[in-house]
Order: C-alpha cells, then sequence, then structure tokens
C-alpha cells in the first residue's frame, strides 16, 4: 500500500510539473510570436495612444492571416478622422506581420481598388501599380496597389508609403474576396458608430 500510494504522489508531481512546463513554453511561444513581430514605420504611436479599439475582424487565408481593428480617436483630435483602421498581416510560417494604417474616410476607396485586383487586365501591367490613392489627411502619404504573379500563383500586393518609409501587405488573389467581405464588416459597423 505504501508504495501504491508513493507511485500515485509521482503520478501527480509528474503531471504538476508537465503542464507547469507546457505552461512556461507555452509564454516562452508568445513571447518569441510577440517579439516577432514587426509593424510599419509609418503608424503613428501618438494615434494608437490616443485611440481605443472598439471592432475586431480576422481572416485566416491560408498562410496568412488578416486582422482589421477599428480604432476611436478618444482624444477627438480636429485634425483627424475620429475613426482608424489599422490592417495587418501575419505570416504563418515566420511570423513576420506588417501593418497599415488607413483613415475611414479611405476604407471605400481601398475596397475599391482591392476589387479592381479581379481584373485580369492587372496582371498586365507587373511592373506598375494598377491602383493608388493619396491619403486626404496624412501629407505625402500614399497608397499603391499591384497584381502579381509567381510560381505561388496570383496575388496583390497593397504599398503604403510616406517618403522613403513603406509598408507591404500580400494577399493571394484567392482570398482577395474574404478580406474585402472583412473590410466591408468593419465598414458597416463604423458607419453604424458614426450615426
Amino acid at each position: 500500500p505504501q508504495f501504491r500510494e508513493l507511485q500515485n504522489f509521482d503520478v501527480v508531481f509528474f503531471q504538476v510539473v508537465k503542464s507547469n512546463r507546457s505552461f512556461v513554453s507555452r509564454a516562452y511561444e508568445l513571447q518569441c510570436l510577440n517579439s516577432s513581430f514587426s509593424t510599419s514605420k509609418i503608424l503613428d504611436a501618438d494615434i494608437f495612444r490616443g485611440a481605443k479599439e472598439i471592432h475586431s475582424n480576422r481572416i485566416n487565408a491560408g498562410r496568412r492571416q488578416y486582422f482589421i481593428d477599428l480604432k476611436y480617436d478618444i482624444e477627438g483630435k480636429a485634425d483627424r478622422e475620429p475613426l482608424l483602421v489599422k490592417l495587418s498581416e501575419r505570416t504563418m510560417s515566420t511570423n513576420r506581420k506588417s501593418s497599415i494604417l488607413i483613415d475611414f474616410g479611405d476604407l471605400n476607396t481601398l475596397i475599391h481598388h482591392l476589387r479592381q485586383g479581379f481584373d485580369p487586365d492587372s496582371y498586365e501591367k507587373v511592373s506598375t501599380c494598377y491602383a493608388s490613392y493619396q491619403s486626404k489627411k496624412v501629407e505625402n502619404k500614399k497608397y499603391e496597389f499591384f497584381a502579381s504573379d509567381n510560381d505561388n500563383g496570383k496575388f496583390l500586393k497593397i504599398v503604403e508609403s510616406r517618403g522613403d518609409q513603406k509598408s507591404i501587405i500580400f494577399v493571394a488573389l484567392e482570398y482577395v474576396q474574404a478580406l474585402v467581405g472583412g473590410l466591408e464588416q468593419v465598414l458597416s459597423f463604423g458607419e453604424s458608430h458614426l450615426e
């Protein structure tokens, strides 16, 4: 009986140690994941200090994930939109993350240009962008849209640039519609919030 009690104690002790190890390794994994994220240098840190997330949407797209975060400017500064959209792309294999910041008033334009990427003629202009627009609020900040084709298939590229700084989001063509749908949900939520 004493031997049996000792065995049971060892099993319980092993399970506690095992669960603690898995907890520690999960925490370490999350820490590594967080530190491997990179984001746009163009994002204004001041905007995020004065903005609260009010809606979020995640799109799983094969080897990538997209996060669409709607933020509300709680400081209510007159020189900028009350709503902002942060679009992030995470590559699952490398945990690389890239983000762009979109004024809510420009979201319809971004959606329109993403839809244009379905046009086969867009892929005839691989070296040049098929569409672009200038930010209404931020000086020298623009967005360009490219349609490309390689061994992995067709994809769209959104480039946010301001001076020498650039941030790029890639979207495989088969997931563009899902991304557009997610952006439209955020657009609808934001419009109802402003009413």
